[in-house]
């Protein structure tokens, strides 16, 4: 009987910080190598990942700290801003389309609700093309999405995601980097993952999808990759 796999999507690992890129990351029975994704070894499983350059850090380009905390009860997160951004620190994209040289949409300067909304929602339909693109590869998605790091402390922006994605959205409370590391690095003289899986891990918090806010969102999902699929190399 095949075990079930995980998926978890991992920002930055401090939680003061917001990184310059999304990761993700599958435990998967295979490696697989193809449309953007890499793969390790990881005792008996892989771990097969992917990284867009799209990252939670392109807020602090247009909004400071205590405007993102004053802005976060003004997002409405069932309801889409019809908006399709995909917002860019810096040229170039690798994941979920490749284009090097491509600089993303131009951002509005407007420091409000609006301009927000429509930058959570860019990373979060990046997000759901990324999986979707792991599943057309082959890997198996299942569970809720674990999260980590600066973008997880947005309770709003977390909804939103639950809702953009159709999946559950778990908060990991346990982020430190350096026992992840350990723990990995373990694995293959102690069991290989079953070291991993008899870790305990403090849950955290866990958001659900609302059936007509996944309703709403589906067609703007859908809409931006076929807006931006043709930017790819």
């Amino acid at each position: 009987m095949q075990r079930p796999l995980r998926l978890v999507y991992i920002c930055p690992a401090q939680p003061e910080q917001l990184g310059s890129s999304l990761a993700f990351k599958v435990v998967h029975g295979k490696p697989i190598n193809t449309m953007g994704l890499y793969s390790h070894y990881l005792g008996d499983f892989c771990l097969v990942g992917a990284a867009s350059n799209a990252g939670a850090s392109i807020l602090l380009q247009h909004f400071q700290r205590e405007q993102m905390r004053a802005l976060e009860s003004s997002l409405h997160t069932a309801y889409p801003s019809a908006a399709l951004l995909y917002p860019l620190a810096s040229s170039g994209e690798r994941f979920p389309i490749q284009a090097p040289t491509w600089p993303g949409s131009t951002i509005p300067s407007g420091q409000n609700a609006e301009t927000f909304q429509m930058l959570l929602e860019g990373l979060s339909y990046i997000e759901a093309w990324g999986y979707d693109v792991m599943e057309k590869a082959g890997v198996s998605i299942q569970g809720p999405i674990k999260t980590v790091g600066g973008g997880s402390m947005n309770a709003a922006w977390m909804q939103m995601r639950a809702h953009i994605l159709n999946r559950s959205v778990e908060i990991t409370v346990d982020t430190e980097a350096a026992k992840g590391s350990a723990l990995i690095a373990a694995a293959a003289d102690l069991g290989g993952l079953k070291i991993l899986g008899q870790t305990p891990v403090q849950p955290g918090r866990i958001f659900y999808p609302a059936a007509d806010a996944v309703e709403r969102y589906a067609p703007y999902v859908q809409k931006f990759q076929e807006k931006f699929s043709r930017f790819s190399d």
